[in-house]
């Protein structure tokens, strides 16, 4: 998934994402993320994290630019 944060929005957002059983509402616990990017002044961003114990990784002070989340 490919997600762009613009300057129309704060500077430093913060995304959720979350994970769920395929098809269900169940959240799963434990699940690999890798989040990649560049911002709009060039910096090159690599964040891996788990989804919590709610199936959810939050991903606060990202900055301006573009991003890909990618489930590994």
């Amino acid at each position: 998934m490919d997600i762009q944060i613009d300057s129309r929005e704060k500077a430093r957002a913060i995304r959720k994402i979350i994970k769920t059983f395929e098809g269900r509402e169940t959240p799963l616990e434990g699940v690999p993320f890798r989040i990649t990017g560049t911002t709009t002044v060039g910096t090159e961003v690599v964040i891996d994290a788990y989804t919590d114990k709610n199936g959810e990784i939050l991903l606060d002070n990202l900055l301006v630019g573009n991003y890909r989340i990618q489930e590994l």
